[in-house]
């Protein structure tokens, strides 16, 4: 059986171990979605720390960068709307799940598009 395996971005790189788990379908067991590793203590130090450092440097942001940002974020997650709706349809034991991936894209977009504050 072929399925993929991910690891952990951290601090713009991706992180392996040998602590990993398997992921399935639960409305298919024979379906397996992919092998995802699990952080060590450590290595979920060191993306705390991380996320910390990234969100000081985005909100040193204006908030146009920002919205322009989450414009492109948005942009690709509505491009690949199909392969990310079967994917939570697999992963969350529901019919087709395209509306799970495009009703965040769309609240953010119409929250910008109503001019509320971006910080």
């Amino acid at each position: 059986m072929s399925f993929s395996s991910f690891k952990n971005h951290i601090a713009g790189e991706w992180i392996g171990n040998d602590a990993v788990r398997v992921n399935i379908n639960p409305s298919d067991t024979s379906d397996v979605i992919g092998e995802y590793v699990h952080a060590s203590a450590e290595q979920t130090e060191n993306a705390i720390n991380a996320a910390f450092e990234a969100q000081k440097i985005w909100a040193s942001y204006t908030a146009e960068r920002r919205s322009d940002a989450l414009d492109r974020i948005g942009s690709e997650i509505l491009r690949r709307v199909d392969e990310l709706g079967h994917l939570l349809a697999r992963k969350k034991a529901k019919p087709w799940a395209r509306g799970l991936v495009k009703q965040p894209v769309q609240a953010v977009s119409s929250s910008f598009c109503r001019g509320s504050s971006a910080s």
